[in-house]
């Protein structure tokens, strides 16, 4: 069977169908055609009983599915209207398992302690949707899609690429547009605890202070010019050259703790480096939309390395962000209780992610791509540099936080002696004072959004 063989299935379709015979008539030959080991009804855990799973080479499980029936009242939705109607859509609820649905779902499938599964879906002959986890972290790797005989083959397509490179790092950054709040320190120790569950991480420094590059012993000085080299050979369609150039310029680190070794690896930053990436705004070859895109496609060379990287980013509104947020999976938001800092966070979570978002379809559809680029999901904010206060200024950061309508996460990182320390001696608090309160904060915190079931929706 070919492509066109399986839109032809789906167009024959009616529109209201049961999900064991949209099962039947089209999802079977999907798996058939993808060409993966899959099983039907067969519990993931417990009594987690997902409508299929798919199998890697290994028998180990790759993706979790859940159908459900197809309806009238979806079919024929327009596609512009598609994506508001299947957010309220109980039938779409309850295949992601959403907080209020009481049947299983994508969301609970994916959560299992054994054996989970790298990526959901939900499907329904109208909707379809994937999703991602990392550890604990499950997100959208698209918004939701309405099947048509158009869009049909491009969602096939990218539902086989995924499936057939699942070894790919999530990559984070770490952005506000207000200064002084921690977030070169939360990307390094966030890096830390990560390391310390025995994950290979990679951060990233992009921005032109290059105080990640300091706070980790490295020297900007040694690193002039060679990151440019790596981006030249990018602009140039070189990948492999581009890509050797990348290995030899990432630098492995080591942390010692009581005889147990800590690996973390940094592609390190020079301020004139950085600069001048940032004013080849006359040179052809690094056009804005090509500029805009090239850390992703750096990070792409690597990325199947690594379990994590994260990029700590310019507080400007400048190419640099926009390079730092189109390589990003996710973005969290570091905030203090100040109200401009509140304001610049919700800047981000309105109108500069789903600019992000808009860019990156755009891209996709110039280059008439079959795989999409994955715009960045925001993961959230994280209170930074925290400290006690009023019951007023509480009631006001309680309103700015209802107008965000963004997940807020529960750990609140507050100034420590232990963490400014640290820095003297050029290591994550983590490791230099393990059991210190600074060092729980951090670990609190990284298991909440990475390792302890974290689905973010939006």
């Amino acid at each position: 069977m070919n492509i066109d063989e399986l839109v032809k299935k789906w167009s024959n379709l009616p529109h209201n169908l049961l999900e064991s015979q949209l099962n039947f008539n089209f999802t079977n030959h999907l798996w058939n055609f993808l060409g993966f080991h899959y099983e039907a009804n067969t519990p993931i855990a417990g009594e987690l009983k997902p409508k299929f799973i798919i199998y890697d080479q290994f028998n180990k499980p790759l993706l979790v599915v859940e159908t459900k029936k197809r309806v009238v009242d979806l079919a024929n939705i327009s596609e512009p209207e598609f994506v508001t109607s299947c957010h309220s859509n109980n039938l779409y609820r309850e295949a992601i398992g959403n907080d209020n649905s009481t049947v299983n779902g994508i969301r609970q499938y994916l959560s299992v302690k054994k054996n989970p599964a790298k990526y959901g879906l939900v499907f329904n002959g109208d909707f379809f949707q994937l999703f991602w986890r990392s550890d604990g972290l499950i997100i959208p790797l698209m918004e939701v899609q309405k099947v048509t005989k158009k869009t049909l083959p491009k969602l096939i397509y990218q539902l086989d690429y995924f499936l057939k490179n699942p070894n790919r790092a999530f990559i984070v950054s770490i952005w506000n547009r207000k200064g002084g709040i921690a977030k070169t320190t939360n990307i390094i120790n966030i890096a830390a605890v990560l390391s310390a569950y025995k994950k290979r991480v990679l951060v990233v420094d992009f921005d032109p202070q290059v105080d990640l590059t300091r706070s980790l012993g490295v020297i900007p000085e040694h690193f002039k010019h060679k990151l440019l080299r790596c981006f030249d050979k990018i602009q140039l369609e070189e990948y492999d050259a581009a890509k050797k150039l990348t290995e030899q310029l990432i630098q492995k680190l080591y942390f010692n703790v009581k005889g147990q070794i800590y690996p973390i690896s940094i592609l390190p930053a020079n301020k004139k480096t950085l600069e001048d990436f940032s004013e080849y705004n006359t040179d052809e070859k690094y056009h804005m939309p090509k500029k805009a895109t090239a850390l992703r496609k750096l990070l792409s060379l690597v990325r199947s390395k690594y379990d994590y990287i994260l990029i700590d980013t310019s507080p400007k509104t400048d190419i640099l962000t926009a390079c730092s947020l189109f390589a990003a999976d996710g973005v969290i938001i570091p905030s203090d209780y100040d109200p401009e800092t509140l304001r610049h966070a919700k800047e981000i979570s309105c109108h500069f992610i789903p600019k992000i978002i808009r860019s990156a379809r755009q891209n996709s559809q110039r280059k008439k791509s079959l795989v999409d680029e994955i715009a960045p999901r925001l993961l959230g904010l994280v209170f930074s540099n925290s400290s006690n206060i009023g019951v007023t200024i509480e009631k006001e950061v309680a309103r700015c936080l209802d107008e965000l309508d963004i997940k807020v996460y529960k750990t609140k990182l507050r100034h420590c002696d232990n963490v400014v320390i640290a820095k003297f001696f050029r290591k994550p608090v983590v490791f230099y004072r393990p059991k210190s309160q600074a060092s729980q904060m951090y670990i609190k915190l990284t298991e909440e959004i990475f390792m302890k079931p974290n689905f973010v929706e939006k």
